[in-house]
């Protein structure tokens, strides 16, 4: 059960992530916010990844 929670989870966070981008995509070639968008995506997937492994470390205890 654990396990296809976890696969629940992974493939929510990446759909998340990837519509994200796309609509970051799109808003950026209409106005030009590159720079800024791509720090704040690396910040938010970096936060993202940190507490999934997180939580990958406490379901294994």
């Amino acid at each position: 059960m654990n396990f296809l929670k976890w696969c629940g989870l992974t493939l929510t966070i990446t759909f998340t992530i990837s519509s994200f981008l796309l609509v970051g995509i799109e808003l950026t070639h209409s106005t030009g916010y590159v720079q800024i968008f791509g720090i704040i995506l690396l910040l938010t997937v970096g936060w993202t990844i940190g507490q999934i492994t997180r939580d990958i470390r406490q379901w294994g205890k």
